[in-house]
């Protein structure tokens, strides 16, 4: 019995921190999800953190994709059935019936129409809490509880914090979160925006959710072979294995899908998408399930899953260990509280690329990658193979930068000043907003009224990357000449738009005039 009110019925989960009962309430027709932290003599910041950070979260957002909390003591007691007490600190939670999206997930393709329909709650449980001055920062599909009717439940704020950071410069910079849903830049040390993060971690659940495997073999950094691919603009050789895995498996991989999935998780946090944007996004319009068909499908699906032998249904239990609590002893880690071995488990070698070797963080940490959901051998193989294939090296920011000079020669005017930015976007009006959040806007300002210099883009576009460039030829305020064909005219500057051969003049048009138009105000 905890505190005399809540009478444990069964364990559903437990690890380093506690464990989460499903329990009955004393006098009521219910039951609750309490989640108990057995207080110790000497308990660590991060176990107090932890309970005190999501209780107070979790007050401050009630939402119908949000799970409620409806009780909370930091100094309770657990009487057992030998009359032992023990004090501990417990969360009462509206219990999620139907579990979570991993056991639903796991090896398996969803519908589009139902992905839809759960993405779709989602992201309004999401903007409801950005909207209200938070971040989850452990956004992962165990923590995507469905409840008796399907719907969900956002759980575990663990982690969650302000959007504006303990500074106020809506920055963050301790290293939390789950090691396949991490954006990059968490590891670089240098501060990162919650919101951001909360949306990779987003794309990586799109794309599970979809092909029923994560996008990655272990977590977002250059020496993951798949991530490197993505993070190096090489999305012929990510597609080509995912297109025949989807082929072999029964479903397809839509360029609108794969189009949002890379605009959700590209390397640059200014150039992803915002959740308005996401909503917009072709894929997101297709067709819906409507709720019966949504609640008929999962049922079918749990009926599949007690028709699975005990083998594969003990492998899938397994990943069903976070029900509701995200337990430290498995990808879940907080460097932060780790600071005498930070220096050896990043490896960074170039800080501003965030590079990690992800085998000294498994050593260090002791972290291990929940094997009831990864790629499987047979995709491991193959990325294994791509990596070979595309001759990716470990200095990964000389590599990407020679690669897009290489591929640009065609746009880039001799005798100018270069600033390369190598950025990827989907969408040009992100290219301006790359500019601004990464300085360097800061490096073009010091070029007007000096001299002539260009930038050079790489524009994933449904036909490939595309480069696209600008010359900015400085002319002074006196010079009264018609700008030639194609040519803008700017405060003291020519702008002369760059392309390659197999740029569509239309799409080309489109980006270069609309940059322009972002970009006229500094110029």
């Amino acid at each position: 019995m905890i505190e005399g009110k809540y009478r444990e019925i069964k364990d559903l989960s437990s690890g380093s921190y506690g464990k989460v009962c499903r329990c009955s309430v004393e006098g009521e027709l219910r039951e609750v999800a309490v989640k108990v932290y057995v207080k110790k003599q000497h308990d660590s910041d991060g176990e107090i953190r932890h309970f005190q950070c999501e209780c107070e979260a979790l007050s401050q957002l009630q939402h119908p994709y949000i799970v409620r909390l409806l009780d909370f003591k930091e100094s309770g007691t657990r009487v057992d059935d030998m009359d032992n007490v023990t004090n501990v600190r417990y969360a009462a939670l509206e219990l999620a019936e139907n579990g979570n999206l991993l056991d639903y997930v796991v090896d398996k393709s969803m519908d589009d129409r139902v992905v839809r329909y759960y993405f779709r709650q989602l992201l309004q449980g999401i903007d409801f809490m950005h909207n209200s001055g938070y971040c989850h920062r452990d956004l992962k599909l165990e923590n995507i509880l469905l409840d008796n009717e399907y719907n969900i439940k956002i759980s575990d704020f663990g982690f969650a914090t302000s959007l504006r950071g303990s500074n106020q410069d809506n920055q963050l910079y301790d290293c939390k979160g789950t090691l396949r849903y991490m954006a990059p830049e968490i590891f670089k040390g240098t501060g990162y925006l919650g919101r951001s993060v909360d949306i990779f971690a987003l794309g990586v659940i799109l794309f599970s959710m979809k092909t029923g495997r994560p996008p990655f073999m272990r977590m977002a950094a250059a020496q993951d072979p798949l991530y490197s691919l993505l993070h190096s603009y090489q999305y012929d050789g990510y597609w080509m294995m995912w297109d025949s895995f989807a082929q072999q498996s029964g479903f397809e991989l839509p360029m609108s899908f794969k189009n949002l999935f890379i605009a959700m998780i590209c390397y640059y946090p200014n150039s992803r998408l915002s959740l308005t944007e996401i909503l917009r996004a072709e894929w997101m319009l297709g067709e819906i399930a409507s709720e019966r068909e949504v609640q008929n499908y999962m049922q079918a699906l749990q009926k599949e899953m007690e028709l699975c032998d005990q083998e594969q249904f003990g492998k899938q239990a397994s990943a069903q260990s976070n029900y509701i609590v995200n337990m430290k002893n498995e990808e879940e880690f907080d460097i932060k509280e780790t600071n005498d071995v930070i220096n050896d488990v990043h490896q960074i070698e170039d800080k501003d690329r965030g590079h990690l070797i992800h085998q000294d963080i498994e050593d260090e940490l002791d972290l291990d990658q929940d094997d009831a959901f990864d790629l499987g051998d047979e995709l491991e193989e193959k990325s294994e193979d791509l990596e070979e294939f595309v001759g990716h090296q470990e200095e990964n920011k000389e590599e990407d930068y020679s690669m897009a000079q290489d591929n640009a020669k065609s746009l880039i005017f001799p005798r100018t000043e270069e600033i390369d930015t190598n950025l990827c976007t989907v969408y040009a009006d992100k290219i301006c907003e790359y500019l601004m959040e990464y300085s360097q806007i800061n490096k073009l300002k010091v070029f007007f009224d000096v001299n002539d210099f260009t930038l050079n883009f790489n524009i994933p576009t449904d036909n490939g990357i595309k480069y696209f460039g600008m010359k900015f030829e400085f002319v002074g305020p006196e010079d009264g000449k018609d700008p030639a064909p194609g040519v803008e005219t700017r405060n003291n500057y020519k702008i002369y738009f760059l392309k390659d051969d197999n740029l569509d003049e239309e799409e080309f048009k489109d980006i270069g005039l609309h940059f322009l138009e972002q970009i006229s105000s500094y110029i």
